[in-house]
């Protein structure tokens, strides 16, 4: 698992960081080279109510998180992101949001525009190393000497520190500074390794697809079992219901009727409601059989209220002509269709 900060790391928090404070101050330009630790009161132009009175101005406004620059290229996002897909990436930070700024969101559809599909991000104001260790991290990178000092002394994960003016006195035996970000990725298994790690990933993960399909498979046996018994019971309540009915309706003939065309005319509607009972075990059968054929088979079921898009997206797949998609209030497709 590769765990990364954000700010300092992918987000170049520090730029307009620097302008909001030379506007609080008034003294001119701030030049990053001049900051000489993450804590920016040791600066000689700076106070630390300035400082914080910043601090808390940026918590609040949803702009400035938003309009943050990348420090990656769209290379080193793409690398970033196939690691997200094998669910070898999280991103550990103390961002907090303030009034109006919803933190989780802006920070997640950030990271969405540049790339990382459903980012997993750890939002904490405690130290890092209780996550690194929760999630199982094996390299960790952030820009602040103290938190990777103190990941490097709590857990095992290798630390990687990527320069920055603030950080440049720092110096610790188990973490090492990097001036490029490719160095992350170097450190990362890599060959033979990440092959056997991908394929053992991806064996895992069918693994769990087959025995889902091989419980719903079972399950669909089951259910055919079940429905063959009670059919086999309702026959038997049809033969017994449509002999009753026969014989009854036998005897009040015997007893009422008087004309010839009358108890024909019962024969024959007899005869009708004796055929209908006795075609409906059939025709279920039947049905049951075609069912039971298709067990083995993968299906999709595609559910929802009405109109909710379950026709366009059959037309879609299927290259149709839109003739099965309803128009307004007409309820087109309130039954059940089938695609091969």
């Amino acid at each position: 698992m590769l765990g990364l900060d954000i700010d300092g790391v992918v987000a170049d928090f520090l730029s307009p960081f620097l302008v909001l404070l030379e506007k609080k101050v008034g003294k001119g330009p701030i030049p990053a080279d001049s900051l000489v630790s993450v804590d920016f009161t040791a600066h000689p132009a700076l106070t630390e109510d300035a400082v914080e009175a910043c601090a808390d101005a940026v918590k609040r406004d949803p702009g400035f998180w938003t309009g943050l620059a990348s420090l990656l290229s769209r290379e080193q996002w793409r690398r970033l992101e196939e690691l997200n897909q094998r669910k070898r990436l999280s991103f550990i930070t103390h961002r907090s949001g303030g009034d109006g700024c919803d933190i989780r969101t802006v920070t997640a559809e950030w990271l969405q525009r540049h790339g990382i599909d459903e980012p997993n991000v750890f939002f904490t104001s405690e130290p890092k190393s209780g996550f690194v260790e929760e999630l199982g991290v094996a390299l960790f990178v952030d820009d602040n000497y103290e938190n990777c000092r103190e990941v490097a002394e709590k857990t095992g994960a290798r630390v990687l520190m990527p320069h920055h003016p603030y950080n440049r006195t720092f110096s610790h035996p188990r973490v090492r500074r990097i001036t490029h970000f490719d160095e992350v990725f170097a450190q990362l298994p890599k060959g033979g390794i990440m092959r056997i790690f991908s394929r053992f990933w991806e064996q895992q993960e069918k693994s769990k697809l087959e025995h889902a399909l091989s419980d719903c498979r079972g399950a669909a046996l089951d259910g055919y079992r079940i429905a063959s018994r009670h059919l086999d019971g309702i026959k038997a309540d049809i033969d017994a219901v449509s002999a009753d009915l026969k014989r009854e309706l036998s005897k009040e003939g015997k007893e009422q009727v008087k004309s010839g065309d009358v108890s024909l005319q019962l024969e024959k509607q007899l005869g009708q409601a004796v055929s209908e009972l006795h075609r409906l075990p059939g025709e279920s059968r039947a049905a049951l059989k075609e069912k039971h054929a298709n067990l083995r088979k993968f299906s999709i079921a595609l559910f929802g209220r009405t109109m909710a898009g379950k026709s366009t997206l059959m037309e879609i797949l299927t290259n149709g002509d839109g003739s099965s998609i309803g128009k307004g209030g007409q309820r087109t497709t309130r039954d059940v269709r089938s695609y091969e």
